[in-house]
């Protein structure tokens, strides 16, 4: 089995994360990265560095895209510094080659962390109620195994 990581240990603190910085010596580096992104020592999780949002989080992300794997874990650490009031903020996402979202961690805009299904029929397939916590690190996991049909 191989095992591919990512961290934010490629870069200095202040400067755009890019897809030449990003992997850094333990990880491999983002296969795309738009600006608003940068790594930052103010409140780094692991290592010295991790990422802050520089913009809008609506147009900053980075992905990384594995070959033709049929069992990917995702894991990511966030810290908000306030409620997310302003609409949707999608943490972890698995999607098709074209795009299409097919599994995502979603923030919703009254900041509780919901699991979206986006292939039909799309449903929240786990939706408590809770809001999530400001002002500490809060760590989200996400496992896809491929299923035999395309549905699933």
């Amino acid at each position: 089995m191989v095992i591919d990581t990512n961290s934010f240990e490629g870069g200095t603190n202040g400067t755009a994360v890019t897809t030449a910085n990003s992997g850094g010596a333990s990880g491999t580096a983002f296969a795309a990265a738009t600006s608003g992104l940068s790594f930052s020592n103010v409140r780094a999780h692991g290592g010295t560095l991790s990422c802050t949002f520089t913009s809008s989080a609506a147009t900053s992300y980075a992905a990384w895209y594995p070959g033709a794997a049929t069992n990917m874990q995702a894991r990511g650490y966030f810290w908000l510094d306030q409620a997310n009031a302003g609409g949707e903020f999608h943490l972890i996402g698995i999607y098709e080659a074209n795009g299409n979202s097919v599994m995502i961690f979603r923030l919703t805009a009254s900041n509780v962390l919901r699991l979206y299904k986006n292939i039909a029929p799309t449903s929240n397939t786990w939706a408590p109620t809770t809001t999530m916590p400001i002002g500490q690190w809060v760590r989200a996991e996400l496992l896809m195994e491929q299923g035999t049909t395309t549905s699933n």
